[in-house]
């Protein structure tokens, strides 16, 4: 081995990730979905692969209001190359909404020629906004991929509001 994994290696690691992979082809036909599209979608392999994806399979949301391709069908902005990078919601196949980090980008062969698209989307977990805006962590006690304050910010942050509440008698 040459220091590079072959293909089936490269299958094998992204069949096992958490975050959500699939391709589409140039008709918009699913002919790939990972482990953790499963998860995160609820949707199985056999159930997607073939189908097209404006097959209401993966529905995105735009402020939880449903709508096909809201952000772009993952055809139209790779044509040119670009990725293209959203925070949106979509539809799990039990109902409820999943809010997602949602990357699009061209899938090209050997030749560079683009063939499909790959989506790769992972679940955002949803922070509550803080009412006042003082007691908010400066941003670089945020985590950069989940905007969840740090152990310390967060443990430093209940211990003033156990403080406030002790002494205020609440």
């Amino acid at each position: 081995m040459s220091g590079i994994p072959d293909a089936q290696v490269f299958q094998a690691i992204v069949d096992r990730i958490d975050s959500g992979v699939y391709a589409v082809d140039l008709q918009g036909k699913i002919s790939y979905w990972n482990y953790g599209a499963e998860k995160i979608s609820g949707f199985l392999s056999q159930e997607v692969l073939g189908r097209a994806c404006r097959d209401s399979i993966l529905v995105e949301y735009d402020d939880h209001n449903p709508a096909m391709c809201v952000h772009q069908c993952p055809l139209e902005g790779v044509r040119h190359g670009a990725r293209h990078e959203v925070m949106t919601y979509l539809r799990h196949r039990a109902g409820h909404v999943v809010p997602v980090r949602l990357w699009t980008m061209a899938l090209k062969n050997r030749a560079g020629d683009i063939v499909g698209a790959v989506k790769v989307f992972s679940e955002k977990i949803a922070v509550p906004e803080l009412r006042d805006e003082t007691s908010r962590p400066p941003v670089e006690d945020l985590d950069a991929e989940t905007g969840v304050p740090s152990r310390v910010s967060t443990e430093a942050f209940l211990r003033e509001q156990i403080e406030a509440c002790t002494t205020q008698g609440a």
